[in-house]
């Protein structure tokens, strides 16, 4: 017991030093200043001059995907809420309409950690209305009214959302198979965002914007017990790897953004002064991190603000970061300034999959 508990120790210190080695290694070698893009929606990438090894999955514009982890398939929704599907270990094949629904205002698609199911965001934002997609029956269950965000748990078998109903705010869980909800805490706060990385631990936020300070919470569920994790900051947004145990933060001081790498409990473990937008990466469970990095930074901005409101286009390098070792390596390198601004980035087998921005199009990455 004394030695596996020595073990774990040293394998800790390990990937601390990897860390700190990590984001000097990012500080000297990424983002330099540069102008802001003109947004070019709509305009596809020059195919012949992409990587052999990254490649359009299909032609059509989507508006969200996930990946089935259960038959290895990718699901896809267009902006009219249709969804399709499509092996996942041949893209070659024609996708699979599954669903013709048209949905009204699309604004967000959540996906289950395993992904056979997904909830999505609609009739935004004049009334926001969340419906469950299960695809094993490829249907729809509405669920509640006057929900306003949720979350999954990590197993996939629950639904956390916050719910304003008589100008009340509560957090509920509710069991998929049971079909039954219960209440964890009921709050004064009604206009939050939900995570859930921990089976006993609920994450709650703010919205965050660059020109207003806000917070990060837990919940712990089992004795409904809040603490803050990061009070006060600017442009505060967080991604957690999928094991919950690290997070990269985005911040802003005097408008300036800046990205830290966090433990479990948003401790500060290395500060980059290159920039690793949160949305724009994907955090493993064995401490690698891939991410969508932008050749130039535009100064002026107001992030994540313009990132989400579409205001602001990168032209992207991919990265894989290795926090156990230090390294950080150029997995697409794009010398020949190809219009790649990459969002929702999953790793799936020896695939890297991700939305470019710029076209709406699926793309993916052989990391063989």
């Amino acid at each position: 017991m004394i030695v596996k508990k020595y073990i774990k120790f040293i394998s800790l210190i390990l990937i601390a030093v990897g860390i700190i080695w990590g984001g000097i290694y990012l500080w000297k070698t990424m983002n330099t200043p540069g102008s802001i893009l003109n947004p070019q929606i709509n305009k596809q990438p020059d195919i012949t001059d992409l990587s052999s090894k990254l490649k359009m999955v299909f032609d059509d514009k989507i508006f969200d995907y996930w990946i089935n982890s259960k038959n290895n398939t990718i699901y896809y929704l267009g902006d009219s809420g249709q969804i399709s599907k499509i092996s996942a270990s041949d893209t070659s094949q024609k996708g699979e309409i599954v669903n013709s629904q048209n949905i009204n205002q699309l604004n967000k698609v959540m996906p289950s950690p395993d992904g056979a199911m997904a909830v999505a965001e609609f009739n935004y934002p004049k009334l926001p209305t969340f419906s469950i997609f299960d695809t094993a029956t490829n249907a729809w269950q509405p669920l509640p009214p006057n929900i306003i965000a949720v979350a999954w748990s990590p197993d996939s078998k629950k639904l956390a959302y916050l719910e304003n109903k008589d100008n009340t705010g509560r957090i509920a869980i509710y069991d998929i198979a049971s079909k039954k909800t219960q209440e964890v805490i009921k709050m004064t706060q009604k206009d939050l965002g939900l995570s859930w990385v921990k089976n006993d631990e609920m994450l709650f936020y703010e919205t965050p914007s660059a020109n207003i300070a806000t917070s990060l919470y837990s919940l712990n569920t089992t004795n409904k017990t809040i603490k803050p994790l990061i009070k006060d900051e600017y442009g505060l947004t967080v991604n957690w790897s999928l094991d919950g145990k690290f997070g990269i933060k985005l911040i802003n001081t005097n408008r300036v953004p800046s990205s830290v790498l966090i433990d479990a409990s948003g401790n500060e473990l290395a500060s980059l002064s290159s920039l690793l937008l949160p949305p724009k990466c994907q955090i493993l469970e064995r401490a690698k991190i891939y991410c969508g990095i932008p050749k130039t930074i535009p100064g002026g901005i107001a992030l994540p603000d313009d990132y989400y409101k579409n205001a602001v286009y990168f032209q992207d390098e991919l990265y894989l970061i290795d926090l156990a070792s230090g390294k950080a390596s150029v997995i697409f390198n794009n010398r020949d300034n190809v219009l790649i601004d990459a969002s929702r980035l999953t790793v799936n087998n020896s695939q890297l999959l991700f939305i470019n921005r710029y076209d709406g199009k699926l793309y993916s990455l052989d990391l063989k």
